[in-house]
């Protein structure tokens, strides 16, 4: 299948006259947005949507179909040889404001389920643990400064590091993903939110 080109115009929503003309490309699950001002990348990806009660008012969270899952909430995106993790936006949204991130350095060793840092809300202090087992080669230093990232982007800005992994076929299989996502989370609310 050769890639499919669409010329959209993206016009400023302040009273301005100038717009941006940009090249989408989509290939596969790959988005490529292409302008004079570089080029953006992303993935389409089907989304889990969740409604729930915290605390007297409802609740979102989206999970990403083609993430993996671990039961604490964590989350494991294949990246080509390299892993990045993150928190879930159900677990950032059970977790609260988040106001401070403390995360192992590169060069770590770890394994899956492991702590790879401590996380901290107005509510709770918790370990974050590793979806998968290998060595951390980078750490988000975004959110040493802006934890809120966590909170405001998940999937984006707001990862925590990334793993060279060292069992990943093995541990990928022992993750949630995919279809089963919904029933994991139907039961994950019930059961978090009644605590």
């Amino acid at each position: 299948m050769k890639d499919a080109f669409i010329y959209i115009r993206i016009e400023a929503i302040e009273k301005r006259e100038d717009y941006l003309i940009a090249t989408l490309r989509l290939r596969k699950n790959d988005v490529i947005l292409t302008s004079q001002e570089g080029e953006c990348y992303g993935t389409m990806s089907e989304v889990y949507n969740f409604s729930f009660d915290k605390n007297g008012e409802k609740t979102n969270a989206k999970l990403l179909a083609n993430l993996y899952y671990h039961k604490d909430h964590t989350y494991a995106k294949v990246e080509g040889k390299s892993v990045k993790v993150g928190l879930d936006d159900f677990g950032q949204s059970i977790a609260g404001k988040i106001l401070f991130v403390r995360l192992r350095p590169e060069g770590k060793s770890v394994n899956q389920g492991e702590s790879i840092g401590k996380l901290e809300s107005g509510k709770w202090v918790g370990d974050l643990k590793t979806p998968v087992s290998g060595t951390i080669i980078q750490v988000n230093s975004k959110i040493k400064g802006t934890p809120s990232l966590v909170n405001t982007d998940p999937y984006g800005e707001g990862w925590l590091l990334i793993i060279q992994p060292s069992k990943l076929d093995a541990e990928l299989k022992t993750l949630t993903t995919g279809p089963a996502i919904k029933k994991w989370m139907e039961k994950e609310i019930v059961e978090r939110l009644k605590k």
